[in-house]
């Protein structure tokens, strides 16, 4: 088969699955068609449709998922559970949009008290979900999580230099698919549950053993791996039977469906101190799909997100921790849910793994997740629809339709609908009457980010709080923290939109669910009306303290770093300024400069403590290398080079596909050739004279989901999962071992 380019092979991807939620979503409207003879319009819930309208905004055109093939390839849209792919297309969202969504409620904030608080709680989330969904799937987590990070540090081993993995936080380490101590290269197949070892020897490299990791019997999906101490950390995952939805009224006396499937992370801790003889010291589990983790200390910290099987058993509405249901007491209520899944914490003592350290688990999925060396951050977008059909606008709006005034219709139940009602929500309502209310409005959807905090020591987890600001923030590393304060990036977004609402009301007037069934009549009125930027600083119990809005209008933000007392942020559509904000003082941050440059960085990387290099696109063409001077805070760009050779990286969106090492003068990453074949190569730069200089091109072997460099003293390894391992010679960059 002749090779396609990587951006015509990704547009077709994208396409691909649009096609796959197409299906999907005419088959919900189909059973949702159904069932609304006898429920009246239970539905998804609208931050589903607002995360696929935003996140395809800031992801732009950009595949940050790549096609994968083999065992750790598989992307399956489970729709029951709400896993949704980020489509890069707003079209796309507003076409989802015109199915029937659910506006969520909020809640007071709290510790749980109890499981039945928890219970109540989540089966109200499960019933948003479950009731109208007969859907069938067998789930299996993409290869990687593709996000940014940073600076990796160089260490030396008996006189050995050798590199790092790329970290964002110095101390705290990062999990990555290959791993080195100087002497050996630990490396994850991506196409099998096998991580090989492999002996470092420059002309001499030989793999010495294999390691198959199974739970149960059963093979797994490798994530990432440590080195630590003699000791070979393996994180992995695997999915347990098929997922049944739907309401049965024999599954459980809710009638709100049961998850008969589930995710399960591992984490396995093997004892290599015979690297030719691995053995299993202990495997620990936790529920749901594989996020990320760290390492800082002894410890493993370890994310997933988890969805729960709901179940007339009270604990089964919270996640398992080997296997057992985790203890009440350790689970946060935010003050917003918006699903019914878990996000879980686990810590692990690497010396001492029989069991968990301790545990947590927090109601609802994150986005990002930020590790700092004392805290962790979880990070999400939460979604405010407000009503605006009475303001002038909204007026006009509502008028343009041919309404004349606010239309509104309203019905009483019959006895059938609420013994239905009353068995999908439950709850403490007066059931003597229900009446459904119907309107025609005009709204506006405005989103922010969600930030919970846990502190963490030797250790132990615990929580400190939680706040909202306005925004999105891209990735974590739009996050930084400073003196004990936070500082980041947000974007704005708002739009505006004409639809159908319905709310269920109690006898007494109480609300029991506010629905809405319908935009797709009104997709002219879609209008999106805010973007531009926030810097923000909170202290240390999230509070905030000091902000700039209102930055680079009709922008987005690409890139974010911080060195010191300064910030760094790339935005571009238009004019593509690099920003500098002086944070000397957190309560009162600075925009100090304002760098105008063609094209885009989507990477920075500080090169040393007066240096940032910065990786990204010329004109959406060409991958281009630029070296700023920031020695006075603001940056002054002193170097570029297009690379007119490449058209595409992986290190643009997965920052542990680039090795920056200064001592060594080395610049290394994956490139995509330009030149009509979209081969793969790795390339290796310096920077010297003010000028980048290319010092060895390498053909890769076919396609991988992953590709790595390091180096140990004058050897520099390119790892392709899956495939094999090339060994240059750093004294003429000539390739003199290939290890399959």
């Amino acid at each position: 088969m002749n090779k396609s380019s990587k951006k015509v092979e990704n547009e077709e991807m994208k396409n691909k699955l649009n096609d796959e939620i197409d299906v999907e979503n005419m088959e919900i409207a189909n059973l949702i068609k159904k069932d609304s003879e006898d429920i009246p319009k239970i539905s998804t819930d609208i931050n589903v449709i607002n995360q696929i309208r935003i996140t395809g905004r800031k992801n732009k055109n950009k595949m940050i998922i790549r096609l994968c093939t083999g065992f750790a390839a598989c992307l399956v849209l489970v729709v029951g559970t709400v896993f949704w792919y980020r489509t890069s297309t707003e079209n796309k969202a507003r076409k989802l949009a015109s199915r029937t969504v659910h506006v969520a409620k909020n809640n007071e904030s709290r510790m749980a008290s109890s499981y039945d608080e928890i219970y109540k709680t989540m089966s109200e989330k499960a019933t948003d979900y479950s009731d109208t969904y007969r859907t069938k799937a067998t789930a299996k987590s993409s290869s990687s999580d593709s996000t940014m990070s940073s600076d990796g540090v160089k260490k030396k081993s008996d006189s050995k230099a050798y590199s790092t993995t790329n970290i964002q936080t110095e101390g705290v380490d990062e999990g990555d698919v290959v791993k080195t101590d100087g002497e050996y290269i630990y490396i994850v197949n991506d196409k099998k549950p096998v991580v090989n070892i492999v002996k470092a020897q420059g002309k001499e490299t030989k793999k010495i053993a294999k390691i198959k990791i199974k739970y149960n019997k059963e093979d797994v999906n490798v994530k990432e791996i440590y080195y630590a101490d003699n000791k070979l950390i393996v994180i992995s995952g695997v999915y347990e039977d098929d997922v049944l939805y739907g309401i049965e009224d024999s599954v459980t006396s809710k009638g709100c469906g049961v998850n008969n499937g589930k995710s399960i992370t591992i984490i396995s801790v093997y004892d290599i101190t015979d690297r030719s003889n691995p053995k299993l010291i202990k495997q620990n589990t936790q529920q749901g799909a594989f996020d990320s983790s760290k390492l800082s200390g002894n410890y493993v910290y370890t994310i997933s997100e988890a969805n729960v099987n709901i179940t007339d058993k009270k604990d089964s509405c919270v996640p398992e921790i080997n296997e057992k249901p985790m203890d009440y007491s350790k689970i946060y209520l935010p003050n917003k849910i918006d699903d019914c899944s878990y996000t879980v914490i686990t810590v692990m003592d690497i010396n001492n793994p029989d069991k968990f350290y301790d545990q947590t688990a927090i109601a609802g999925n994150v986005q990002n997740v930020y590790v700092s060396e004392n805290n962790i951050y979880l990070i999400d977008d939460k979604y405010e629809e407000i009503d605006i059909s009475d303001t002038k606008k909204g007026k006009n709006i509502l008028k343009k339709i041919n309404i004349g005034k606010l239309q509104e219709s309203k019905k009483n139940l019959s006895a059938k609908e609420i013994k239905k009602v009353k068995k999908a929500y439950g709850g403490e309502y007066d059931w003597s009457k229900v009446t459904e209310t119907r309107k025609i409005g005009y709204f506006k959807s405005q989103i922010k980010t969600n930030i919970v905090k846990y502190s963490y020591k030797d250790g132990k987890l615990n929580f400190v709080n939680e706040n909202s600001v306005e925004g999105y923030a891209d990735s974590n590393l739009s996050f930084d923290e400073k003196a004990g304060c936070l500082r980041f990036v947000s974007s704005n977004s708002t739009s505006s939109y004409a639809g159908e609402r319905t709310v269920l009301k109690d006898g007494k007037g109480k609300i029991i669910t506010e629905n809405s069934v319908n935009t797709n009549d009104y997709e002219k009125y879609y209008e999106e009306e805010v973007l531009d930027n926030n810097v923000y600083v909170l202290d240390e119990n999230l509070k905030e303290v000091a902000s700039i809005k209102g930055l680079a209008k009709n922008e987005s933000v690409y890139a974010v770093r911080y060195l010191g007392n300064y910030g760094y942020f790339v935005t571009y559509e238009n004019t593509d300024p690099l920003f500098t904000v002086d944070f000397s003082d957190m309560k009162n941050p600075k925009i100090v400069g304002k760098l105008k440059l063609p094209g885009y960085s989507d990477y920075l990387h500080f090169y040393d403590e007066n240096s940032m290099l910065g990786l990204g696109m010329e004109n959406d063409k060409y991958l281009k290398l630029e070296m700023y001077n920031v020695s006075n805070g603001k940056a002054k760009q002193i170097s570029k080079k297009v690379l007119k050779r490449y058209m595409d990286s992986d290190a643009l969106y997965d920052y542990k596909s680039i090795i920056v090492d200064k001592e060594k003068n080395l610049i290394g990453f994956n490139a995509t050739l330009s030149n009509g074949n979209y081969d793969d190569v790795y390339v290796l730069y310096r920077f010297e004279n003010n000028k980048f200089k290319k010092l060895a091109e390498v053909s890769l072997s076919g396609e991988s989901c992953a590709v790595r460099g390091l180096y140990i003293d004058n050897y520099f390894y390119i790892v392709t999962l899956g495939k094999d391992v090339k060994v240059l010679d750093l004294n003429n960059y000539k390739v003199v071992k290939k290890l399959k």
